[in-house]
């Protein structure tokens, strides 16, 4: 089953004189609040620093607020180079903003928290010092655990964290200590490996994992070896999520439109955000590297596609 593009598409696309997104606004991320997607995308600026910008928007796709300033912007050495591909998660009553945070040591996982989706706290880098990013939260506690999807080239890594240590692994010793432990036996972490052969390259998260009676719908990036980005779903068990009880032999979504066949790079969907509002699921993503997009299915339909021809 495929995903359907929605008309209003490109839905995010760079503002005239605004130039911390003269380059692109694309890969977003977001939640439903009060009725209103409210939608975080990542922006490229004339200088190729990447912003986090902030957009609400109607169930109809319509923009009904857009700040001319970022939500976030590159602060302190770990950013320096950008913050890029951020999503959002609802854990308890927090919403928890990771993003890769470009250095010149390169992309490391960091995170940001907020209580309204207009104030954000920065907290720090909170993966393993390594190139890592793709990190997206489930957006529940799972047996006392925080449960992180992210992504060492080229497979998916499940981490189960104690809440009451999750914020503190921004912390040096106690990041070091954790990942140290977690990474002496990688192969142990892997939640899902290239299989298909529009994954074979690599595959990374997508949105914050959904959940449904059926289990936490988990939709990813592939990428194949001529470098084109599409997207996948799987179906992973309520209480153990790194148990795969179903996935897509076949994408939900690739580059076909113009918006997604060309742009800063060719034949890219990238999602971020997945928002299940009055049982349609609704998928926001970037494309071409350049702008951001949406795309549509009924919930129960493509649960019921997933689990009669998935393996």
């Amino acid at each position: 089953m495929m995903l359907e593009r929605h008309r209003s598409n490109p839905l995010i696309t760079p503002r005239p004189g605004i130039e911390w997104e003269a380059k692109g606004t694309l890969n977003p991320g977001g939640v439903v609040k009060d009725g209103v997607f409210r939608i975080f995308y990542r922006a490229f600026s004339a200088r190729d620093t990447s912003y986090i910008g902030h957009a609400a928007i109607s169930p109809d796709m319509k923009i009904v607020e857009r700040p001319e300033h970022p939500i976030l912007a590159p602060e302190h050495e770990w950013e320096e180079l950008g913050c890029e591909d951020p999503r959002v998660s609802l854990v308890g009553d927090t919403y928890y903003l990771t993003y890769t945070a470009y250095s010149r040591r390169g992309p490391r996982i960091a995170l940001a928290s907020s209580r309204d989706l207009r104030h954000f706290t920065k907290i720090g880098v909170i993966g393993p010092d390594l190139d890592d990013k793709d990190a997206v939260l489930f957006p529940e506690v799972i047996d006392g655990k925080i449960v992180l999807i992210h992504r060492i080239e080229p497979s998916m890594q499940i981490a189960f964290i104690d809440r009451s240590e999750f914020e503190e692994l921004s912390s040096v010793p106690v990041r070091s200590r954790y990942w140290r432990d977690y990474l002496g036996d990688p192969d142990a972490h892997v939640m899902m490996k290239p299989t298909e052969w529009w994954e074979e390259k690599k595959l990374g998260a997508g949105p914050p994992p959904v959940k449904t009676p059926d289990g936490w719908l988990v939709i990813y990036h592939g990428v194949d070896d001529s470098l084109v980005y599409r997207a996948g779903v799987a179906l992973v068990d309520l209480d153990r999520p790194s148990e795969i009880l179903a996935k897509s032999a076949m994408p939900i979504l690739e580059p076909r439109e113009s918006y997604e066949m060309s742009g800063f790079i060719r034949r890219v969907v990238f999602p971020e955000a997945a928002i299940v509002l009055d049982g349609v699921l609704y998928v926001f993503y970037g494309a071409g590297d350049s702008v951001a997009c949406v795309a549509t299915a009924a919930l129960d339909k493509l649960l019921d596609s997933l689990q009669s021809t998935a393996h």
